[in-house]
């Protein structure tokens, strides 16, 4: 026990020592005492413009002596077990083996680390299962020491074997310890999972022989402590509990000799999860006698065997006690359940070992600082100044007075002695030698190693380390290390082969010159274009080149890095391919003849490199693709050729197919054989053998036949006869195509009665020329006279083909010898001519293309085609680079308004599209308006325009300069202009810094030289082409400035607070709404109030604060937060970051938090289906898996490694739901090695097999219902929650519906417990809106349950409520809008609302009798001023009782409130007493209970489902509507109750939100009538009231 005091005083004096100044000094340094004992050592850095930095160092003590931890050497003998028990699970994912060894190399560390030559301790380490072996002999402590122990134990095997054989092992350490050095202290830690054991049962000889070694140790002077962790270690017990036998139950054991503990053999033996239950006491007792707790012990003291009361022999197993030995301490025998409570014991351990003593704070003290090997000291001593300071009491000290101390520099030690903290010690009253005391301050500074810097590649380390008063060396007072910051940029290869520049370092501050080129830095393909702060993938025009840096200023604490940039060298000739000219590659088809199957162009093509010839095979009827003729001065070989400076076209070589031609005499017969053709035996056909594009001439010589006139040669075509017109355009092919064969057509003498007529054929292409004329059938045709003319030429009124082109018949041009055609119309003369005409339909306006037709003739239409005027500019693709328009409707020849399809323009690099002109002119053109003018039938061309799409912005300081160059500009040599090239689309932001003229103050940006309206569109983000617009094409802004004004003392800032959530998106963001003022130059670190600086609370929820992610935002420009970062702009914004901690990887739940943020961690859950998990259960479980952890000496997050793994979480012995399983498995494949890298669930499922017919499982549901009433009129009340209790535990939560009825529903496993003792009952949690919270516990029991749940229903028991009432001083009936929104129309629901705006907010819903009555302007809080615009109210609700402030006498109006503080507000409202306490588990001992109590009585609070209230949580402006609107009764219960034309918020748009009708209740005035339920329906909107004029 003394020890233990002792340890606890030596914490308490360590923890004094690390306190700065300022925390010992607040009440008082200490009275005048010889034996007054501490010491006060602080450090501060401050680290200067050109990098230096300044260390003061300040020490002083509080007493002559100082307690400090005085290390004596050790001689440890760690005794582990090593049975076979070991390889057991310790914990959910640990075995006991592999907890022991973490433990023990932990405790290894912890010894190593108070090892001095002084104090040179040493481990040896014994091992033992079934026998004992020394696995390490004596070792020191030191480096090399520490690694072969911790080797050692981390060789261990993970399954060891054997029995728990303690003697021999208590044996090998004491052979170990008879060569313990004389001067070392003698400790043995023995660890055991288990009972003395030779084989499996308790051994009484191997625990005794075990306490006997142990007795002769102790009578040695050794310390021995015992560690037990097998399944009900407990320290205090000595024996069982009693006698547990079949016919002598509950004995009770009393610990005295000849007293009894035992039970019955199945009891006995299989009771326990290690062994036997009654061995755990014995167990306990073992080592309890072993360790340095019994120091005279000489046995176990106890019989094992079969036992009785009566001392008969029996069928039982048990201990007998045969002798007792007095306790001497409880401090030696300690006992672990997990992984964490035994790394404690060891801890624990590590620190009792040691001993503390008291030693004077003399000249022999030392003062000494290590600096980081990033710094370099002073070389010469005389740069290390040393001072005094006289205390003067209260804090206050004397100016600083120099001395002569002894300083000596030891490569990058400093250390200062020769002072006496004992004789100068300092105190808060006058000392025997009339003073104070006086402190020692060293001040010097010390220089960056920049090139060290630069080669590790940082701009953030610590200044010094081990900074201290030493003692020796011990250190009795720490300081923390500095750190110091600088800024640099390293660089990327992006991409590229060989070596970077070197990475470079500077002062904050410093602008560094980036090399333009790098010759040791290649890449295939690609040339370097220098470096830029944007990685970018392969440059290909221009304006992404721009962005390369011929400079960069890092942020102060930053190291930045640059890219390189390149651009894509295809042909490897050092030029960036944007910059040379391309060429294109096309394919011929070298025929007039229609081809098909056409290589597409390939454009973009650079000189130089090489290309394929296309694979691409075209068709061409009646010939055959040979290849493709390459140009010339092209070569190619083996289908490849190398791009020259020109563009090239490869030409199609054809082969020709022969095809036959025939003249069929048709009836007739040549008489003689005609040279040069193929006759058939009877001369009726001749043929002849032509190539595809040969010309077909009429033969020679005409068949004849007997009475009939040769009229000519024909063809079918499509069933139709039609004429052979002997031109140059009747090519073989063509006949080939329809059939291969032409007719003689024959006619003769018109008979009696019958005349003769001709059928002509008029084809008319688009522009109205006729084509061809064809006379169908010849020119005599017969038919009977008076035949109708329609029945002539009935087959011919229809459209037509003629030589593959579609022709559409027009009825209304037909002719009848010349006159105009009618369906009474009949042949009555010989030689009737009868015309009809055709008109071409090629053009197809549906499809925009030129072949097919769309119904439409083509003289109604008319051919638009869009080109590009430039192609190196631009190009016209796609489906509307061709287009037809209609102007005519087919049917009504009516005028039709074409529609213009869009146009896809693909402009080069830097150029946009500017303007239309049409055929070869070269004035603009409106596109619609031209086409309207377009004649039918015609074709025209317009061509895009295009014009470049780049713009150079110039900032014009006129008259000023920047003193620096500005990153990503291009500067004239006296940096009075910067220059920037943007795309017309590019956003421009405006150049930062601003420049400098003097005194002058620069006021912003205008479009001339004497502009004096600065532009004010720098808040829309502005577009390249606005500023080239309003500048007319100049680019160029000038600085406009006026005369400065008076330097302003106050600066503004806001704070901006980010909750981020696990996925690492924000949950939530706050902002103050009014922003702070505060000097010039004040920290920023000293701005941000303290209870920001901790880790918050957000619905409840832990966020954790990243103080290193803490950044400032000045001009658009964010900047890392450094320790000397200071407000030094107005409107600065200081941003803040938190990360949710909700996630526990120890507890493995989702709830509670661990310190680390949850997206640094993953989540495995196992579900079960068809089955439950070997317990019976088939809750999920869950496994929280940590992936990244904080080192501690950076601060970053990094990967756990190795990564973790499922391990032993896997569940096994599941058990299945059916009588019968088909088949049971995971939905994925698992085993212990499958690694966890991010969220997952893994589901186990049972699938049911076939019993049969029949059998399966069932599940009986059991219910419990009550029914939930108005007290006054009995109606049924919805929204009330309940929760059903057994024995003080909730099992179930249960909502009464709209009929009122509360149904729980209860787990079998539930029911099945249910005795006629449980305490079975239901409790209100949360009243329904408008009612009091009944605190009436509802007792039911087991009768009560049915598994029908109308039964219960039936049964329900009544519940009722009674109705809440506004209090008196409040005013609930006119329902005036009290809280006002924002000019954006927003409301900020999310945001936190202050004290003052609540205090603002209660004063305005006084009634206007109380607030008459109590108005007042005068208040006593120090913070709470007559000017401000909350004064009267907070005044107000302070005088009536209804606010209170701090004890410091401050009311903190911008504080935000808390769910205490707010619902104290609203109970003092109401004045009734002894109401009953609230149930909440987390308000027992709060301050505000009694308030608390009140207002969750009167329903206007609720609490949360775990049962909790979360008092000092911060409450936001939505909540607290809710809140007001349940004080006030104003209570609309949906959407449909408000009214249209109310006042609506964008962010109060959402109608499913929790809060929308709170929100649209607080901020809409109205009159409104009460609905049966205590809601309301408003009846009409009503004027807002200004409340401006209420708290004047």
């Amino acid at each position: 026990m003394k020890k233990r005091m002792l340890a606890m005083m030596m914490a308490i004096v360590m923890v004094m020592t690390l306190l700065p100044t300022s925390a010992l000094a607040a009440d008082g340094v200490g009275e005048p005492s010889e034996t007054n004992s501490g010491a006060v050592f602080s450090k501060t850095v401050h680290q200067e413009n050109n990098g230096d930095v300044k260390i003061t160092l300040e020490a002083w003590a509080t007493g002559q002596t100082v307690q400090t931890t005085k290390q004596q050497p050790l001689d440890i003998v760690l005794v582990l077990d090593q049975s076979g028990s070991m390889a057991n699970n310790f914990d959910k994912k640990t075995s006991r083996q592999a907890a022991m060894k973490n433990a023990v190399n932990g405790f290894i560390d912890k010894v190593a680390k108070n090892y001095t030559e002084g104090a040179a301790h040493r481990i040896s380490i014994v091992t033992f299962g079934s026998e004992a072996k020394v696995l390490q002999n004596w070792t020191k402590v030191d480096a090399n020491g520490t690694d072969d122990l911790k080797n050692k134990v981390s060789g261990l095997p993970e399954t060891p074997a054997g029995a728990t054989n303690v003697a021999e092992g208590m044996t090998k350490a004491q052979t170990q310890l008879s060569n313990a050095q004389k001067d070392h202290k003698k400790v043995v830690v023995v660890f055991t999972d288990g009972v003395p054991t030779t084989h499996s049962d308790f051994s009484t000889k191997v625990a005794t022989n075990a306490i006997e070694t142990a007795k002769a140790l102790k009578d040695n002077q050794t310390e021995i402590y015992t560690i037990g962790i097998f399944n009900g270690v407990n320290a205090n017990q000595l024996y069982g509990e009693k006698w547990a036998y079949l016919f002598y139950k509950d004995v009770p054991c009393t610990g005295e000799v000849g007293s009894y503990w035992g039970g019955s053999s199945a009891a006995s033996l299989f009771g326990g999860n290690d062994f036997a239950d009654i061995d755990v006491a014995a167990g306990n007792r073992f080592l309890n006698y072993l360790s340095s707790n019994f120091a005279e012990v000489t046995s176990i003291g106890v019989e094992r065997g079969r036992y009785d009361p009566s001392n008969t022999l029996v069928d039982g197993t048990g201990y007998k006690i045969t002798q007792n030995f007095d306790r001497f301490s409880s401090d030696y025998y300690l006992t672990a359940t997990d992984s964490a409570s035994l790394n404690n014991v060891f801890t624990q351990i590590s620190q009792n070992i040691n001993s503390a003593v008291n030693e004077k704070l003399d000249t022999t003290a030392v003062v000494k600082d290590t600096m980081t090997e990033y710094f370099n000291l002073p070389a010469n001593t005389d740069d290390i100044k040393v001072y005094t300071q006289n205390y003067k009491g209260n804090n206050q000290w004397d100016a600083r007075q120099p001395i002569t101390a002894t300083v000596a520099i030891s490569n990058k030690t400093v250390t200062v002695t020769g002072y006496d903290y004992a004789k100068n010690f300092v105190s808060e009253a006058k000392k025997s030698d009339d003073s104070y005391g006086q402190k020692l301050v060293i001040e010097f500074t010390i220089t960056p190693d920049l090139e060290k810097l630069a080669q590790d590649e940082k701009v953030k380390v610590d200044t010094n380390t081990g900074a201290g008063l030493y003692l020796g060396e011990t250190a009795v007072a720490r300081g923390e290390s500095g750190e110091a910051s600088f800024c640099g940029v390293k660089y990327d290869a992006n991409g590229g082969k060989g070596t970077v520049p070197a990475t470079q370092i500077g002062v904050n501050g410093t602008t560094f010159d980036v090399p333009a080129s790098c010759d040791t830095l290649k890449k295939d393909k690609a040339v370097l274009l220098g470096f830029s702060e944007e990685k970018k993938d392969l440059v290909t025009n221009e304006s992404d080149a721009a962005d390369v840096v011929a400079k960069s200023t890092p942020a102060n604490g930053m190291l930045a890095t640059l890219y390189a940039v390149w651009a894509k060298d295809e042909n490897d000739n050092g030029t960036p391919d944007y910059s040379e000219t391309k060429y294109t590659i096309t394919y011929a088809a070298g025929t007039t003849d229609i081809v098909n199957n056409m290589p597409d162009a390939v454009t973009g093509v650079l000189a130089g490199t090489e290309q394929t010839v296309s694979t691409v095979n075209p068709t061409r009827e009646g010939y055959t693709f040979s290849r493709w003729q390459e140009p010339e001065g092209v070569t190619v070989t083996d289908n490849k050729f190398t791009m020259p400076k020109n563009n090239v076209t490869f030409t199609a070589q054809w082969t020709a197919n022969d095809v036959t031609i025939t003249f069929d005499a048709n009836g007739g017969a040549w008489t003689d054989a005609v040279d040069g053709y193929t006759m058939n035996a009877d001369k009726t056909k001749a043929s002849k053998t032509y190539k595809p594009s040969d010309v077909v001439t009429k033969i020679p010589t005409d068949p004849v036949q007997a009475g009939k006139t040769f009229n000519g040669w024909y063809i079918m075509v499509s069933g139709k006869k039609e004429p052979v017109v002997w031109t140059s355009f009747i090519k073989a092919q063509l006949i080939h195509q329809h059939g291969g064969v032409i007719y003689a057509d024959w006619t003769g003498a018109a008979p009696a009665g019958q005349c003769t007529y001709t059928t002509r054929q008029h084809y008319i292409d688009e522009k109205g020329n006729e084509v061809a004329t064809v006379d169908v059938g010849g020119a005599d045709l017969l038919a009977l006279q008076g035949t109708k003319i329609s029945d002539l030429i009935k087959h011919l009124e229809k459209d037509q083909t003629y030589y593959g082109q579609k022709y559409l018949y027009d009825r209304n041009k037909t002719t009848v010898n010349g006159a105009a055609y009618a369906d009474t119309m009949t042949l009555d003369t010989n030689g009737t001519p009868i015309d009809l005409y055709y008109y071409l339909d090629a053009w197809n306006d549906k499809d925009d293309t030129l072949t097919g037709g769309d119904g439409i003739p083509d003289k109604y239409q008319a051919l638009v085609k869009f080109e590009s005027a430039d192609a190196t500019k631009g190009t016209v693709t796609g489906k509307g680079a061709v287009q037809v328009f209609t102007f005519k409707d087919n049917a009504t020849k009516g005028d039709v308004t074409p529609a213009l399809t869009n146009v896809e323009l693909q402009p080069k690099d830097g150029f946009v599209f500017d303007y239309w002109t049409k055929d070869n002119g070269t004035e603009p053109v409106d596109l619609a308006t031209t086409i309207k003018d377009v004649p039918g039938g015609t074709t025209i061309t317009f061509k895009a325009n295009w014009k470049s799409n780049v713009v150079t912005i110039t900032f014009d300081a006129n008259g000023g300069a920047w003193a620096v160059d500005v990153a990503g500009y291009t500067m004239n040599a006296d940096k009075t202009t910067a220059s920037k090239k943007f795309k017309l689309s590019d956003t421009v932001e405006k150049i930062t810094p601003d420049p400098a003229n003097g005194t002058k103050k620069f006021v912003g940006w205008g479009i001339s030289a004497d502009a004096t309206e600065p532009l004010s569109l720098w808040v829309l983000s502005p577009k390249a082409a606005k500023l080239k617009e309003l500048t007319k094409e100049t680019g160029i802004l000038y600085a406009i400035w006026e005369d400065a004004a008076q330097p302003t003392e106050k600066l503004n800032y806001t704070i901006h607070q980010h909750y981020i959530g696990s996925n690492g998106k924000q949950d939530a963001q706050f902002n103050d709404e009014l922003p702070k003022t505060a000097s010039a130059g004040t920290k920023i670190s000293d701005l941000i109030p303290a209870e920001l600086q901790k880790d918050r609370e957000y619905y409840y929820q832990t966020y954790i604060y990243l103080s290193s992610e803490t950044k400032i935002v000045n001009d658009n420009v964010a900047t890392p937060v450094a320790d000397d970062t200071v407000l030094n702009k107005d409107n600065t914004q200081i941003h803040l970051y938190y990360y949710l901690d909700a996630w526990n990887d120890k507890d493995d739940t989702l709830t509670g938090g661990d310190d680390i943020p949850d997206k640094y961690q993953a989540v495995v859950t196992y579900k079960v289906v068809g089955g439950t998990w070997k317990d019976g259960k088939t809750d999920d479980q869950v496994q929280v898996f940590t992936l990244k952890t904080k080192n501690k000496e950076t601060g970053v997050w990094e990967d756990v490694t190795p990564a973790p793994t499922l391990g032993n979480t896997i569940p096994t012995g599941m058990i299945s739901s059916y009588s019968r399983t088909a088949s049971q498995s995971w939905d994925k494949d698992i085993t212990k090695d499958t690694k966890v890298t991010e969220s997952v669930t893994y589901t186990y499922t049972f699938t049911k097999g076939s019993s049969g017919g029949g059998g399966g499982s069932s599940s009986t549901h059991y219910y419990i219902s009550l029914k939930k009433v108005d007290a006054q009129d009995g109606e049924a009340l919805s929204g009330a929650k309940f929760g059903l209790y057994l024995d003080g535990k909730q099992i179930a939560t249960a909502t009464s519906d709209r009929n009122g009825i509360v149904r729980f529903s209860m787990g079998s496993s539930n029911y099945r417990s249910l005795t006629d003792k449980s305490n079975l009952y239901c409790q209100e949690l949360t009243a329904p809106e408008g009612y009091k919270l009944s605190n009436e516990k509802i007792a039911v029991s087991k009768k009560d349950v049915s598994t029908s749940s109308s039964t219960s229903d039936k049964n329900a028991k009544t519940v009722k409520n009674s109705r809440s009432k506004t209090p008196s001083m409040l005013n609930g009936k006119d329902h005036f809008a009290y809280i006002v929104g924002y000019p954006d129309k927003t409301v900020h629901p999310q945001s936190s609302i202050t004290r003052a705006e609540v205090a603002t907010i209660f004063f305005r819903l006084l009634t206007e009798e109380t607030r008459t009555a109590n108005a007042t302007k005068t208040n006593n809080y120090a913070d709470v001023s007559s000017d401000k615009w909350y004064n009267q109210a907070v005044s107000t609700l302070s005088a009536m009782g209804i606010i209170k402030g701090d004890s410091r006498g401050n009311f903190n109006p911008n504080a935000p409130i808390t769910r205490a503080e707010f619902a104290a507000i609203a109970a003092r409202f109401d004045k009734t007493e002894n109401v009953a306490a609230a149930s909440f588990g987390d308000v027992a001992t709060h301050w505000a209970k009694p308030e608390i109590s009140v207002a969750a009585n009167n329903g206007w609070i609720n609490g949360y489902t775990d049962g909790t209230f979360h008092p000092d949580s911060r409450i936001t402006r939505a909540e607290a509507m809710a809140m007001i609107n349940r004080v006030l009764q104003r209570l609309p219960e949906s959407k449909a109750d408000l009214l249209d034309g109310m006042i609506q918020w964008s962010d109060n748009a959402d109608t499913s939100k929790w809060y929308y009708l709170a929100v649209q209740e607080a901020t809409n005035s109205h009159y409104y009538e009460l609905k049966a339920n205590q809601h309301e329906k408003w009846t009409k909107l009503r004027e807002n009231r200004d409340w401006t004029q209420l708290e004047k």
